[in-house]
């Protein structure tokens, strides 16, 4: 009643994983529940935004982040198709987003570069991804003391500079 009464955009921004063995990758089972529930609802949805972070170390051993971003968020566009069957390819990344946390991520061992970013937002641009940020302004900086490291990258030498990409 809200969304038709006032127009309203409905997104969500929830878990991802990249593939892995047989996992096709996309939303975690519990992000796949609440958007197959919303469009059961009746809700259109305008943007599914993958949190494309913080997947483990068996995932990100010996990968990017950047082709691990990418891969959850194909998964995600196949996950799209089978809930809402009309979509077309272009229709299914134009709902897609994907939210990388730049720098060290909260699992050590995965470090979304600069790299990363310029890989992602060449990837969003082919595709015409409906939604691209990353996880947060503030980590946009070099780090000073080891004490910074919620308060900055560890991914750059000069400030904004992911911003400059995104």
């Amino acid at each position: 009643i809200v969304q038709d009464s006032r127009n309203a955009k409905i997104s969500f921004t929830l878990a991802a994983m990249p593939a892995k063995g047989s996992s096709p990758g996309g939303m975690t089972s519990a992000a796949l529940a609440v958007v197959k529930a919303a469009v059961a609802a009746g809700v259109t949805l305008s943007h599914v935004n993958l949190m494309t972070m913080d997947y483990g170390a068996s995932f990100s051993a010996g990968a990017t982040m950047g082709a691990l971003a990418i891969s959850a968020v194909d998964g995600g566009v196949a996950q799209l198709k089978q809930i809402l069957p009309t979509l077309t390819d272009a229709q299914a990344y134009a709902m897609m987003g994907a939210t990388p946390m730049i720098g060290e991520n909260d699992v050590s061992t995965e470090i979304f570069s600069l790299d990363d970013a310029q890989m992602l937002i060449s990837y969003a641009k082919q595709k015409k991804l409906g939604l691209v940020s990353f996880w947060a302004i503030q980590r946009d900086r070099p780090c000073g003391a080891a004490s910074d490291l919620g308060l900055c990258s560890r991914a750059q030498t000069a400030p904004f500079q992911f911003d400059a990409i995104f």
